[in-house]
C-alpha cells in the first residue's frame, strides 16, 4: 500500500506509513465519503467543527448581550437580525459545502475573513478577560476561528497533491486534545475572576445617591442633575453581560464596571457646567445602535 503522504510502499494491512507515520488510506474517495462523517479527510473534520463552534457561541453571545437587557422594540431586533445574517447563515452554508464536497479552501477563507472582521470584538474581549461574556467566552471563537483557518488551508494542500486522508494521526489528535484543555482552562479563569469582581453597594450608600443603570447598551436615565460644588454620588449598575465603563472625560473619571456589578462613584466638588458621561468599551458609545450609550451631567449653582 502506498503512502499517500511521502510515497513509500508499505506492507498491506498497514495502518500507518513505517516510513513517516503517517495514516494509509484504507478506501478509494468515493467509498470514503459514503461512510458519512468519519469517511470525510481529517481536515475537513476539523475544519467543519470550528466554523460550527464560532457561529453557534459567537451568535448566541451576541443574542444574549441583547436580549438580557430586553429587547423591546424592531429598531433593538434589526441589529441581531443583521449579525445573524452577515455571520451565521454563510458560515452555516459554507459548512454544508465543505461537508458534501471534502474540499475546505473556501471554508478556510471564510474563517480568514470572519478573524479579521471580529476582530476589534475579539480584541475587546481579551481587554476584558475578568469579564465572562466579554474574555471567558470569546476564546473558543478565538481558537475556532484559528483552528479552522489552520485546518481548512492543510486540508487544501493535502487535496492538492492526493494526499487527502480521513484518519488522523496521534499527534494530531494530541495537539486538538491540548488546544480544548487550554481553551476550557482559560474559560474556567475568567469565570473565576469575573465572580471575584463582582462588587455591590450597600442600601445606605444607594440612598444617598443617584442610580444609573446600564441596560442593552445604553444608559438609565440619559440625563442627570446635580448641585455643584457639594459632593456627588453615583451607583452605577451593570445589567447587560458585557463590559462597560462610565466615563467622563473633563472630570477625569473611567470606571470599568463587570457585568452584574455596581460601583460607587464620588465627585468631591465638580464645578458648574455640561458633561458628557459615556462608555468607551469598544467605541460603544460611537456605534449608530449604540448611540445612546451617553448622557449628559448638569452640574447647576445651588
Amino acid at each position: 500500500m502506498r503512502c499517500p503522504s511521502c510515497g513509500q510502499d508499505n506492507p498491506q494491512g498497514n495502518s500507518f506509513c513505517t516510513f513517516c507515520g503517517s495514516p494509509l488510506r484504507t478506501g478509494s474517495p468515493e467509498e470514503e465519503r459514503k461512510r458519512g462523517w468519519k469517511g470525510l479527510p481529517f481536515y475537513a473534520r476539523v475544519t467543519i467543527v470550528g466554523l460550527l463552534v464560532f457561529a453557534v457561541i459567537f451568535q448566541g453571545v451576541g443574542i444574549l448581550w441583547a436580549l438580557q437587557g430586553g429587547v423591546e422594540t424592531i429598531d433593538e431586533v434589526e441589529p441581531i437580525i443583521f449579525v445573524a445574517l452577515l455571520f451565521m447563515t454563510p458560515t452555516l452554508v459554507i459548512v454544508v459545502l465543505t461537508w458534501r464536497s471534502g474540499r475546505t479552501f473556501i471554508a478556510a477563507i471564510w474563517a480568514t475573513l470572519m478573524l479579521l472582521m471580529t476582530a476589534v470584538t475579539l480584541r475587546q474581549g481579551l481587554g476584558s478577560f475578568n469579564s465572562f461574556f466579554d474574555g471567558g467566552i470569546m476564546m473558543p471563537v478565538i481558537v475556532s476561528l484559528i483552528v479552522a483557518v489552520v485546518a481548512g488551508f492543510a486540508g487544501f494542500l493535502q487535496h492538492r497533491r492526493g494526499a487527502a486522508r480521513n484518519v488522523s494521526a496521534a499527534g494530531e489528535r494530541w495537539a486538538l486534545r491540548a488546544i480544548v484543555a487550554v481553551v476550557i482552562g482559560l474559560m474556567v479563569v475568567s469565570g473565576t475572576l469575573h465572580v471575584t469582581s463582582l462588587e455591590s453597594v450597600s442600601d445606605e450608600e444607594k440612598a444617598a445617591a443617584i442610580r444609573v443603570d446600564i441596560r442593552n447598551m445604553y444608559f438609565e436615565p440619559t440625563l442627570l442633575e446635580a448641585p455643584a460644588g457639594k459632593p456627588v454620588r453615583f451607583v452605577i449598575k451593570n445589567r447587560d453581560l458585557t463590559m462597560h465603563t462610565f466615563t467622563i472625560e473633563e472630570l477625569g473619571i473611567d470606571v470599568k464596571v463587570v457585568p452584574g456589578s455596581e460601583k460607587l462613584i464620588v465627585l468631591s466638588s465638580p464645578p458648574a457646567g455640561s458633561y458628557m458621561y459615556m462608555c468607551v468599551m469598544s467605541n460603544h458609545a460611537e456605534l449608530e445602535y449604540d448611540a445612546r450609550e451617553t448622557g449628559t451631567l448638569v452640574l447647576s449653582e445651588p
